[in-house]
């Protein structure tokens, strides 16, 4: 059981199967609120941010991947999407969009909620008390517990788990070269090992959000062969 009763937007057009996964999730120890249209999740997500969302691809009007990527730009939401489609396009879509986790219609409950505590174990062990905030550029600060970057300007950026990881492992140690191998040995894919692909994606949505022209980066920085890295603040503060 979960020692606080973490909060769950359950986001489904079928009364149904929110009707039903709220009853079992709530028999299990969490608080649960529910939308059937990515409208309405947006507005209560707005009025009080879950600790989850369980959120559904197929829905009338905006999907659930287009939501998915909506939030992403502004919450550090977990989300879990559900989705009837087994191809895995969807999947990798969903994923690649900044999804925690992926669950196939029609599914087991128990497997849902172990699915949840796990992503929900992940969120936490981010704000561990030795990843403090880092100053990544001049007046760009990396907060790996929030998942964010803030700005001088105040202005907040959101990142999905694998780019809050990516650049914490990048910050840790200005300088020194992240290679696709330390990648792979220590982080997380969703369960699933990075391809050369995969952490490419996440370093370009990275400099994309960061505003770091790939084409001549002065935050993250590529070593042809090897890997990524940020440069140490005083040199990056005399480029």
């Amino acid at each position: 059981m979960q020692r606080t009763a973490a909060n769950i937007l359950v986001v489904d057009d079928s009364r149904d199967i929110r009707n039903s996964l709220a009853a079992y999730l709530g028999r299990q120890g969490f608080q649960v609120t529910c939308a059937e249209s990515a409208e309405e999740a947006r507005y209560l997500v707005e009025r009080r941010i879950p600790d989850l969302m369980v959120l559904d691809i197929m829905m009338p009007g905006e999907d659930g991947v287009s939501l998915c990527g909506n939030l992403r730009e502004r919450h550090a939401i977990p989300i879990i999407m559900l989705s009837a489609l087994k191809g895995d396009a969807t999947k990798v879509k969903s994923l690649d969009i900044g999804a925690d986790d992926y669950l196939v219609k029609p599914f087991n409950p128990r497997e849902l909620v172990a699915r949840m505590r796990a992503v929900l174990r992940r969120y936490p062990a981010a704000a561990r008390t030795d990843r403090p905030s880092r100053e990544i550029a001049p007046g760009m600060t990396h907060d790996p517990g929030l998942k964010m970057v803030r700005l001088r300007d105040g202005r907040e950026i959101v990142l999905t788990t694998g780019e809050n990881d990516m650049l914490a492992a990048l910050s840790d140690d200005p300088g020194r070269i992240v290679t696709r191998d330390y990648v792979n040995r220590n982080m997380t894919n969703n369960g699933r090992p990075h391809t050369n692909r995969s952490i490419d994606n996440i370093i370009s949505r990275l400099r994309k959000k960061l505003g770091d022209d790939a084409r001549n980066p002065r935050i993250i920085m590529t070593e042809w062969g090897g890997g990524y890295r940020i440069p140490p603040l005083a040199d990056r503060e005399t480029r």
